[in-house]
C-alpha cells in the first residue's frame, strides 16, 4: 500500500510481480518491516492489557476516571510503539533498508 501511494499509477499486482522479480516472495513480499509489524502488533495489546491495571490505579470509578485511563495507556502505548510505525513504513518504501534494525539505527541518527 505505501509503495503504491509513493507511485501514483502502479497498481498493486504490478507493484507485487516487481517485488518479487527483483526479491523473491520471502524477501520481496514477506519480509520487508516484518519485525516492525510484529512490533506495531503490540501496540492493541500494550493499550487493552494495561488499560485495566491503570484504570485502578486511579482514584474513582466515572467517566473521567475511564477516560484519563484511556488517554494515559494510549499515549504510553504510542510513545513506546509508534517507532515500530515508522520503520514500517521506511521499510515499505522505494528504497528500504537491509533489515528493520538497520531502519532503526538509521532513524535514531536523524
Amino acid at each position: 500500500q505505501i509503495r503504491a501511494q509513493l507511485q501514483p499509477g502502479s497498481g498493486m499486482l504490478r507493484l507485487a510481480r516487481a517485488a518479487v522479480a527483483e526479491k523473491g516472495v520471502i524477501g520481496g513480499l514477506w519480509m520487508p518491516g516484518l519485525l516492525a509489524v510484529c512490533l506495531r502488533g503490540g501496540f492493541g495489546g500494550f493499550r487493552v492489557g494495561t488499560y485495566p491495571v491503570v484504570r485502578e490505579a486511579l482514584p474513582g470509578d466515572g467517566f473521567a476516571t475511564r477516560m484519563s485511563a484511556g488517554i494515559l495507556t494510549g499515549a504510553v502505548g504510542m510513545a513506546l510503539f509508534n517507532p515500530a510505525e515508522i520503520i514500517r513504513v521506511r521499510m515499505s518504501g522505494p528504497n528500504p533498508y537491509a533489515s528493520s534494525l538497520e531502519a532503526a539505527g538509521a532513524i535514531a541518527r536523524q
